[in-house]
């Protein structure tokens, strides 16, 4: 309610990407313990940081990728389309890279790098590379989207392999 007062020009869509991408991360402990939690599906994309929401600089939609049930034995691909969007009224060149990933299923992102004018969008594709016999389970990795001025969003990105 808060961001929406704030920017009542924002679409439903764009209020909630600025506080589900700008979540805080790594401040999740495990239940009954002092280590952090890192299993998306219990923390999603971290704990909701009104500050960083109300500020939020940029949009993603959808807000996280999942890429669904894969077999481990196909050694499939798939892609996904991202649209960024530039909530800011200036030009903003936006950084865009993947963190995690690992042996089993690796992630990607193309292009690297968008320069958006005030209010312009961008689409993105994150494309998700299983190996043939990957690990049964979640497997995940964080799209992350930089400015000169550090990080203004990221979003998590899930396959499942069976």
């Amino acid at each position: 309610a808060v961001v929406r007062w704030l920017h009542p020009d924002w679409s439903a869509a764009q209020v909630r990407s600025a506080v589900v991408n700008t979540a805080a991360q790594n401040v999740l402990k495990r239940s009954a313990s002092t280590a952090l939690e890192h299993d998306v599906n219990i923390i999603g994309a971290g704990r909701e940081d009104l500050l960083a929401a109300a500020g939020a600089t940029v949009a993603l939609d959808p807000v996280s990728v999942s890429f669904g049930a894969v077999p481990s034995g196909s050694g499939i691909s798939r892609s996904a389309t991202v649209t960024l969007t530039n909530l800011s009224a200036g030009p903003q060149t936006v950084d865009v890279s993947v963190d995690g990933g690992d042996a089993d299923v690796a992630y990607s992102v193309t292009p690297a790098f968008v320069t958006l004018l005030g209010g312009e969008s961008a689409e993105l594709t994150v494309r998700m590379s299983a190996v043939q016999g990957a690990g049964f389970g979640g497997h995940a990795a964080t799209l992350r989207l930089r400015t000169a001025g550090g990080e203004v969003a990221h979003s998590v990105l899930y396959t499942y392999i069976k």
